[in-house]
């Protein structure tokens, strides 16, 4: 059986590729994200609501996923823990405690 190339002759995948490869599971990390942040206290859906649509929150999730798929990992426990990459990560241009 001859090899199936994704790329389509291309050779060079970019972020696309490689993201579509996780992109069922992103919807389902998507989906525990939303309920996560669900809340009748309404400052903590609002945060929610920020963090998700600040957008720049899926390349963790994504890389998370495809290290688990390259192990051969193919359940639901990562989605958990790639909501917890994607929400407790100090903002950008935080100061460091080095």
């Amino acid at each position: 059986m001859a090899a199936v190339d994704p790329l389509g002759g291309r050779g060079v995948a970019d972020l696309r590729d490689i993201v579509q490869l996780v992109e069922e599971d992103l919807a389902r990390v998507e989906e525990l994200f939303e309920a996560q942040f669900r809340s009748d206290v309404g400052l903590v859906g609002e945060i929610g609501r920020y963090i998700r649509e600040g957008g720049g929150k899926r390349i963790r999730p994504a890389l998370l996923l495809l290290g688990c798929r390259l192990c051969g990992y193919r359940g639901e426990l990562p989605r958990p823990c790639c909501t917890t990459t994607s929400s407790t990560r100090p903002p950008s241009g935080a100061a460091s405690a080095a």
